[in-house]
This record gives C-alpha cells, structure tokens and sequence, in this order.
C-alpha cells in the first residue's frame, strides 16, 4: 500500500495525519504504524458487531411482521350465551387472534345459542374469516350432535367441520370432513364435491355427542390425525386438496333434510403450532454467527 493510502486511511481511522517516514523518526513511524493497524482491527469489529445486530434487528422485525407467528390456539368458542343469541356477527369467545366475527351461511334456518350450544337448521353454519393466518398446520375440532337431521338420499347429510374459500355460501365452498346419520363419514372438497368413498364408523350412535378432529398441512395440502371420540379414522386425502385459497374460513355447517331438523355444535377450536418462516430463521442464524465469529476473534 502506498505511503498517501497509508496517511488517508490513517487520518480516517485515527483523526489525524500519518506522519511520513524518514531517518529521524523511525521509532515513532512505528508507534503510528502500531496504532493505525489497531485502530483497523478496531473498526472491523465494530462492523462485525453493527452487521450482526443490524441482521438480528431486521431478523426481529420480520417475526414481528410473519403472519404464521400464532402459538397454540388460533379461534375457539364454547358457545356460552344466553339462549336465543344469534350466531352471526357473535365475537368467537374465549379465544380469537383474527378479531373476526361468525359469519353466518344464510338466514333461512335457526342460527343460534341454545343451553350453551351452536343450534343450527338444515342448510346452516358458520365461519370465522382467518385469511390474516398463513400457518403451516392447522388443526380443528368440535363436538356436535346431530340432533333430529336426517339423510333422505343425499349422503351428505349431517355434520361438516373444516374451511371454506367465501363467507357468503358455505355449503358450496367446503373442504373438510362430514358426519352423516348413517355413520359414515366423507371427505368433500373441490368446492363441495366428494372426494373418494365415505369410511363407515362401526357402531355410531346419532343420539349422542361425538367429539371430531384433524389435523391439515399446507404444505402439502393433505389430511392427518384424524379422530373420532378419539378413535383414528383411516381417511387420506390427495396432494393439494387443501389450499390457502380454500382455507380463507374456518368453521361448521350443518346439513339436514328440512329446516326442523335440528343439529348442535360446540368446543370448535382452531389452533397451529407457532413456525416461523426460514427467511426470518435465517437472519436470525447469520446474526448469531456474525456474533460468535467476533467472540472466537477475542479469545484467540
């Protein structure tokens, strides 16, 4: 490096002008030199430091900012009102990170609290709108009880749980799990369509309470861990069958023969694991290193 390099990054680093060597003052060209080379390894420390924490900092900033940041429970509802309280525009209580209320399917059919249940006519739901929660898996549950529905011919009669792509007709765009009468149940998707044939549950009672739940990864767009009264239910469902399209609401539909025919629900819960994106992981992970490389430089 010349000797005007050396001076100018000299009087940047160390504020003042590098004195230029001669015969009579070695001995303090040296010290200069010494103190020149500390002030560098000085400000590349400083660099590392401001890199790392400027990464952590943006590496914070973006968690903050990541939609699929939900820790456990995303919505649920134990229905507790007082009876006659409608179901549409009702805040999902005690828990909901959307801040969205039930959107009703229509209002043709009963839609309301009944003894601290969702009591619902043929042809009615609801759903709650998570288009704001982009999370990795999903998984949902209620209990429902299917009352006085009955099936006629249409195999889909009786209960739905799972997600819609509107909140304005929820029987035409449902992808999830249905319970009929019959005990059997389906998987339906493709905006309402059967998907494969129906798993029959030995045994089922349609006078009683059944507790269903599952689990969707989005990633993939496919079913698991499906329970009934915590019974596995042996159901797969093709790649790509849930979409984020598909899962813009989340919630419950009940489908029966005629408007007095009367099913329940209640304990809907919907929850996620809390996963940040590998984008924000990353500058979380470089930042660290940036860090420990600049530990590793003192100790050695």
């Amino acid at each position: 490096m010349s000797t005007k390099m050396n001076s100018f990054l000299y009087a940047v680093f160390c504020g003042k002008p590098q004195p230029v060597r001669s015969a009579g003052n070695s001995s303090s060209f040296q010290r200069y030199q010494e103190e020149f080379q500390m002030s560098m390894r000085i400000s590349q420390k400083r660099l590392v430091v401001a890199g790392a924490a400027a990464l952590l900092t943006i590496g914070f900033g973006v968690l903050g900012m990541t939609r699929s940041v939900y820790a456990g429970v995303i919505v649920s509802d134990t229905f507790t009102a007082a009876n006659n309280t409608a179901l549409n525009g009702r805040t999902p209580s005690p828990v909901d990170l959307p801040r969205t209320t039930w959107t009703e399917a229509n209002a043709s059919w009963e839609n309301d609290i009944q003894n601290n249940l969702a009591t619902l006519g043929a042809d009615e739901g609801d759903a709650v709108n998570i288009s704001s929660v982009t999370a990795p898996t999903y998984n949902i549950s209620d209990s429902f009880n299917l009352g006085t529905d009955t099936m006629n011919t249409y195999p889909l009669r009786g209960t739905w749980l799972g997600f819609f792509s509107s909140g304005t007709d929820l029987e035409a765009t449902f992808t999830g799990l249905a319970v009929n009468p019959n005990g059997n149940m389906w998987l339906i998707g493709n905006n309402s369509n059967t998907i494969g044939s129906p798993v029959a549950i030995t045994g089922f009672n349609a006078g009683i309470t059944h507790t269903l739940s599952y689990s969707v990864d989005m990633a993939t767009g496919t079913i698991s861990n499906i329970l009934l009264d915590g019974s596995a239910v042996s159901l797969t469902a093709p790649n790509g069958t849930f979409t984020v399209a598909d899962t813009a609401y989340a919630g419950f539909h009940n489908e029966s023969n005629n408007g007095s025919s009367i099913g329940t629900v209640d304990n809907f819960v919907l929850s996620s694991p809390s996963v940040p994106e590998p984008a924000t992981m990353g500058l979380f992970a470089i930042g660290g290193l940036g860090l420990l490389l600049l530990k590793r430089r003192k100790t050695v």
